[in-house]
Formats: structure tokens, sequence, C-alpha cells
């Protein structure tokens, strides 16, 4: 509920907004984003790269970037003028954000969400992708579970899996 920040009048008017569309076209977890460098981003390639030591399972992933996420990486990138090593949503004096708690439920309060957490953007991210047909394995390769049984929670969504797994044999 604050004025646009001037000069930006087809930009973002702050970190939220596009934090918020990375997340959902992603599905990186909160730590992943804050530790998001640019040159984990490769805007040519449509791909970002999830350092090691930022996810949860130690391993480092490649992600690739539709096109909305490339979107708002190239608007944002142009806004920010950060140099390579920088952090895409850096905190006050260029640190690592610790957290967007009181951004997050200013959104939600606007938004007139109830226990909507950042976090359910991730799960949202893994539902579309199940809807729309994509396997359970590249579902927890592109979330960065290193166990298929975290992803199968999302196997409920595919409802004519099985229906059509048989009518393969006709």
């Amino acid at each position: 509920n604050k004025a646009a920040l001037p000069g930006r009048p087809e930009g973002f008017v702050d970190h939220v907004h596009p934090l918020v569309l990375l997340a959902l076209n992603t599905g990186l977890r909160r730590g992943e984003l804050f530790s998001l460098r640019w040159s984990d981003i490769d805007l040519d390639g449509d791909m970002l790269t999830v350092r090691a030591a930022a996810a949860k399972s130690g391993d480092s992933r490649r992600v690739p970037l539709n096109a909305e996420a490339l979107a708002v990486l190239r608007t944002w990138h142009k806004e920010a003028k950060s140099e390579d090593e920088a952090l895409v949503f850096p905190g006050a004096g260029g640190e690592r954000l610790t957290n967007c708690n009181k951004s997050w439920a200013s959104l939600c309060k606007a938004a007139k969400l109830t226990n909507f957490r950042l976090h359910d953007l991730r799960h949202n991210f893994a539902s579309r992708l199940v809807q729309a047909g994509v396997d359970l394995n590249t579902v927890r390769t592109l979330l960065g579970h290193s166990d298929i049984s975290m992803t199968l929670r999302y196997s409920h969504l595919q409802p004519d899996n099985l229906r059509l797994a048989v009518a393969k044999l006709a």
C-alpha cells in the first residue's frame, strides 16, 4: 500500500513481487531464493543454478526458467543494476535476507489471505506440474528432493494416471 518508487513505472516497487513470481515459477525454497546470486542465473540459457550450500539436500541443481521467470529476472536485473556476485534479493546493506515476514504478512493481509505461507508457492509449483502431467521423478528433480517419498505427496493430483496406464495395453 505504498506509492511506487520514482523511475519505476513498468517495473517492481519492491523485492516481494519478483520474489513471489520467481517462487511460483521455479519452486525454490525461501533460503534458496535468499541465497540466489546473479551469477547463478543464465538468462541466455534460460537456467538458474541452486548452489549446494543453499540447497536443503546439500546438492546443487539446475532449474530451467520459463517465460514468466525469465521476464521477471530480466526486469529485476535491469532495476537492480547489480554485479554478478550480488544477491538477487538483497537485504539491508546488500546482505542476505534472513526473512521477509513483515512484507509477506502485509501482502497476505492486503490480499485477504489467511494461513498462507511463502512455502505454499513451492507447493503450488509442484501441484501445477503434476496436474500438467509431469512425471513425479521430474518434479522431484526440479524441487531438489533427495527422496521420491517427499514428492509422492503430489501423486493424488494425477487421478487419470492409472486409467491412462492401463489404456496403453490395449
